[in-house]
């Protein structure tokens, strides 16, 4: 069975030859895996058996939200604990916010709607 992005009207699929990385959601981390909820359009008391299954593809953060990797290492993309899953840049906003400032002190432009 192929995994797929969980993000509303993303259809990126985990191939072999896809460019995209799969992230689970936080499990343990109660108010980020909140966050991640409603970013993907679902209750924050949906089910934990649920909410193991699901994932979000990288298309959905930016390059900030991931843990440098030192050269010569293995590229494994690393999100930092505080990364929030957002819309693609080319998908149209939801709403129109103007700016916020995200936990980690990064502003986002409109796209992007969680703290």
């Amino acid at each position: 069975m192929v995994r797929t992005c969980d993000f509303p009207g993303c259809n990126n699929k985990d191939l072999a030859e896809s460019l995209h990385t799969f992230h689970r959601l936080p499990v343990t981390d109660i108010a980020l895996r909140q966050l991640w909820l409603l970013a993907i359009g679902l209750n924050v008391e949906t089910k934990l058996a649920k909410i193991k299954k699901l994932c979000v593809c990288s298309a959905h953060f930016c390059e900030d939200d991931y843990v440098p990797s030192c050269p010569g290492q293995r590229k494994k993309r690393v999100l930092k604990s505080a990364a929030v899953p957002a819309p693609q840049p080319s998908a149209p906003p939801t709403r129109n916010c103007g700016k916020i400032t995200r936990a980690a002190g990064r502003s986002w432009g409109c796209h992007n709607h969680y703290k």
